[in-house]
């Protein structure tokens, strides 16, 4: 029977609105919470296994459990699995396949998923359960041609995925969490997805879209959004899921851009407007919502910091050399630089200054726990200056001068962490959040979902880059 429906919840820089009425009220055994991190193995085909390892030492850092690794179809993919599981070896980080079904929409696909994917991997030590079962999840899957094997139905898919979870039982002797990703809720209500195996649905899509109104606040919701998934307490979900940790294609990514990275090409390199555009900061910030979500307890403010992160041109500017242009979409953003600010307890911090244009404005008064400032921004020198009550400077730097034009569109944010040496254990308590990734235990009746956690920081432009955007996978 079909599982609970999943919703969806923006990150930091989203403004998607979270709705609890995406989940369906299903009683179902689940374990402790966990948080996940979709990770695009065909954008990190140059990474070597120490790239793989110091990105799993960051998601431990920040209480993401496991991976699940957007699994495809080619010829250099399990040489690249070998350096994902020894890196997982090496860290003791879990991962689990979601199976990228633009890719295995084709005849025989089932046979390797069992025999190249599952039968060689879903075994390892560091191969991630829940409830003793093995977790596999997919991206899309629901609509004609991604459907498994290349049948013509949903219903014929049903079929060849339960038919592939009883080779699993038989052949593997393991037991399969089914959490398939599909990218519109309808068939969870179809007939032909009633005898489907399967314990969740991961909806992917469950935000409006590009330029729609529901899509758009402000570019600071990130924050409320997960602040009111925690708020639902004992209704909130098991399981969460970051959208993604490293799809450089359409900026939605946490991780460091390394030299390794391997952005799509296309008819504008994605490398362009990829390069130099760090969001770590974002991945930073989420330590402090994670520890809360999976404890029920918000950390306790340790030390003054401050994120802060905006884009690099106006609204109104114009690519000087683009062949595709300028996307309507982007009228929906906000010339705005954000700012996080956590404070602690006893601290003399006072405003937090922002610069624009290259002048300070007028501050803006901050106190103990989580600050949101914002200011409208202007062509010039970025900054911001965390000052007590006398004016003196507690926390600052400068970021990068926002310009009138640039030779192509380029609407990704820029996100910068204060001080630059901060990380969760600098600025924040630890009440345990941190899981055990492979323990099974702790059950308790509710219901069961993923909830997408979207980075936004060029959601708005994903049409157009979708125009010229391409997988390399050789």
């Amino acid at each position: 029977m079909p599982g609970p429906l999943l919703g969806g919840l923006a990150s930091v820089g989203c403004t998607v609105p979270y709705s609890p009425s995406f989940l369906l009220d299903l009683a179902v055994p689940v374990t402790a919470r966990s948080i996940f991190g979709h990770a695009m193995n065909g954008e990190t085909q140059r990474y070597t296994v120490a790239d793989y390892a110091a990105d799993m030492r960051l998601s431990q850092m920040v209480g993401i459990d496991a991976w699940a690794l957007n699994v495809a179809w080619y010829p250099g993919e399990p040489e690249q699995l070998e350096k994902i599981f020894a890196a997982a070896e090496e860290m003791r980080y879990p991962v689990f396949f979601s199976f990228d079904m633009l890719h295995w929409n084709k005849a025989n696909a089932s046979n390797v998923m069992l025999h190249d994917r599952l039968a060689r991997w879903a075994t390892h030590e560091q191969y991630y359960r829940l409830d003793g079962k093995i977790v596999i999840s997919t991206f899309n899957g629901a609509e004609k041609g991604t459907f498994l094997d290349g049948v013509s139905t949903f219903r014929e898919s049903s079929d060849r995925w339960n038919a592939l979870f009883a080779s699993v039982r038989s052949q593997l002797n393991l037991e399969v969490y089914y959490a398939p990703c599909w990218l519109a809720p309808s068939p969870v209500s179809s007939v032909d997805a009633r005898d489907l195996e399967m314990d969740a649905v991961f909806n992917w899509f469950a935000w409006g879209g590009v330029g729609e109104s529901v899509n758009v606040t402000a570019d600071a919701d990130g924050r409320s959004r997960y602040q009111e998934l925690i708020e639902l307490g004992d209704r909130a979900p098991d399981h969460i899921e970051f959208v993604t940790l490293t799809d450089w294609g359409e900026s939605t990514y946490f991780m460091p851009v390394r030299d390794t990275s391997d952005p799509p090409a296309g008819t504008i390199d994605t490398a362009s407007y990829v390069s130099g555009h760090n969001h770590t900061a974002f991945l930073l910030l989420s330590a402090y919502y994670n520890e809360w979500y999976k404890t029920g307890v918000e950390p306790t403010v340790t030390s003054e910091v401050v994120f802060w992160y905006h884009r690099k041109t106006p609204i109104d500017g114009l690519p000087t050399d683009d062949p595709i242009g300028r996307s309507d979409s982007c009228k929906a953003l906000s010339d705005t630089i954000y700012a996080v600010v956590l404070i602690p307890e006893g601290s003399k911090a006072d405003k937090l200054f922002i610069a624009t244009g290259g002048v300070f404005d007028d501050g803006h008064g901050v106190g103990p726990g989580v600050n949101l400032v914002s200011t409208p921004f202007v062509v010039g020198n970025t900054g911001i200056s965390l000052r007590d009550a006398a004016g003196d400077q507690l926390l600052g730097n400068y970021g990068v001068p926002i310009v009138r034009n640039t030779e192509i569109a380029d609407y990704n944010y820029f996100s910068y962490v204060v001080p630059v040496d901060a990380v969760p254990s600098t600025f924040m308590s630890v009440n345990g959040g941190a899981t055990d990734a492979k323990a099974g235990g702790g059950s308790r009746a509710v219901a069961t979902a993923l909830i997408t956690l979207i980075a936004r920081e060029r959601e708005l432009e994903c049409e157009r880059h979708k125009q010229r955007r391409q997988f390399r996978l050789q």
